[in-house]
């Protein structure tokens, strides 16, 4: 990101950079088994946390995105099939509507967004 910090870019550059972040995340994890920092959780639940929550979140907001591979058996493959379906949301022709309807929706919650984004953040050092 040449000297552009995450709040500069619109909503869809944000994700695309942070989800490609988790991704990069996900490409060395070698045991979906491995405990992470938080007690009781494994590798593949940081992937399924991310991807039911935010799934559930946009589903909330009349949202819904393609399935794709279950986590449970995929979670390289679930978290591409999640991010690229709401890469194309954001990218998409409806992006502004849809974008600004979840933001409405988000002003009741706010805490929403600052989540979604720890737990990226947050995901990523525990796969580290």
């Amino acid at each position: 990101m040449s000297g552009v910090t995450l709040p500069e870019l619109d909503a869809s550059s944000r994700h695309r950079e942070v989800a490609s972040d988790f991704a990069e995340a996900i490409a060395d994890v070698r045991d979906w088994e491995a405990p992470t920092p938080v007690d009781g959780w494994v590798a593949r639940d940081v992937v399924a946390h991310l991807v039911d929550w935010f799934t559930g979140f946009l589903a909330a907001g009349g949202v819904a995105l393609p399935a794709g591979p279950a986590v449970a058996d995929d979670p390289a493959g679930a978290w591409s099939q999640h991010a690229a379906s709401v890469q194309a949301l954001l990218d998409g022709p409806t992006a502004d509507a849809v974008v600004r309807d979840l933001l409405t929706a988000v002003q009741e919650n706010l805490k929403l967004i600052v989540v979604l984004v720890v737990c990226l953040g947050l995901g990523s050092w525990m796969l580290s």
